[in-house]
């Protein structure tokens, strides 16, 4: 290999290692998705915590023979949502809805009839997650230094560098 291909293959390596880390660190706009399966009394959710002050997709999926409503509330909140004015998902039939939650515990329910009061209930957390120390995971960490050790090799062997001992 010539030094000049060396040096290229190197700085083409350290970009890629550039554009991962900047993409892996950067926030996402793109909102959280929960799936939310409407049966026969139960409200079941694909996830219980969602990051609060961000938009949370909510799709809805109504797998009961009967309709049924999805209401959010604060779980604690003496300010109860109207039933009569929440959506009502009929039988076999999807619906996404779009919320910010701002950080508290919320309930997810079913007003409709007697639902609620049979089980139709779970509980959603919108709390913030704790900072890790590294905004990368270990694993990602091992291979990005791996790779920058192999670019230092490379860069110095074509620059005449000798990094290793040679009899």
């Amino acid at each position: 290999m010539t030094r000049t291909f060396k040096v290229l293959i190197a700085m083409l390596v350290v970009l890629v290692l550039i554009f991962a880390v900047a993409g892996s660190i950067g926030a996402s706009d793109e909102p959280q998705l929960v799936r939310v399966t409407l049966k026969d009394y139960q409200v079941e959710l694909s996830q219980f915590t969602i990051v609060p002050d961000k938009k949370v997709d909510f799709v809805i999926a109504n797998k009961s023979a009967q309709p049924h409503q999805f209401i959010l509330e604060p779980y604690a909140s003496a300010e109860k949502v109207n039933a009569e004015q929440a959506l009502v998902i009929g039988p076999g039939t999807m619906w996404t809805i779009q919320r910010t939650l701002t950080p508290g515990i919320y309930r997810a329910t079913c007003a409709i009839g007697e639902h609620a009061k049979e089980g139709m209930i779970n509980v959603l957390a919108a709390q913030t997650e704790p900072r890790q120390s590294l905004p990368i995971q270990t694993q990602f960490g091992v291979s990005i230094l791996a790779l920058v050790l192999g670019c230092v090799f490379i860069i110095g062997d074509s620059l005449g560098l000798r990094l290793t001992h040679s009899k």
